[in-house]
């Protein structure tokens, strides 16, 4: 990990956070997402944090990481803007330019401190 960019450690949040996209989403309350940060990551498959970890690092589209999280393909259809058919999911990620993601009520800032010598 000592040869590892501060941009990679970047990437890898928001991977996880984008990941967890749909699960922000459905929170209700500071309790649901108090609940989703402590408890979701750790229920991520691998394969799906390195999906999405070269997918942002290749410079691909940040909306299409939600449909990697191979977990989450029920919890999509409840939130209202995404298809519930994987067809019309694929035209959705193929029109879309930039999406916005959206939390609730929640600020939230990267702090990566640089070591200068």
């Amino acid at each position: 990990m000592s040869l590892w960019s501060s941009y990679d450690f970047e990437i890898i949040a928001k991977a996880l956070l984008y990941l967890l996209k749909t699960k922000f989403l459905l929170a209700h309350d500071y309790e649901d997402m108090r609940r989703v940060f402590l408890d979701e990551p750790s229920k991520l498959y691998t394969s799906d944090i390195q999906s999405a970890y070269m997918h942002l690092s290749s410079g691909r589209k940040e909306s299409e990481i939600p449909f990697l999280n191979k977990r989450d393909k029920d919890s999509l259809s409840k939130i209202t803007g995404y298809y519930t058919r994987p067809s019309e999911q694929l035209k959705q990620i193929k029109r879309s330019i930039l999406d916005p993601i959206g939390f609730k009520d929640i600020t939230m800032s990267l702090t990566i401190p640089k070591f200068v010598s």
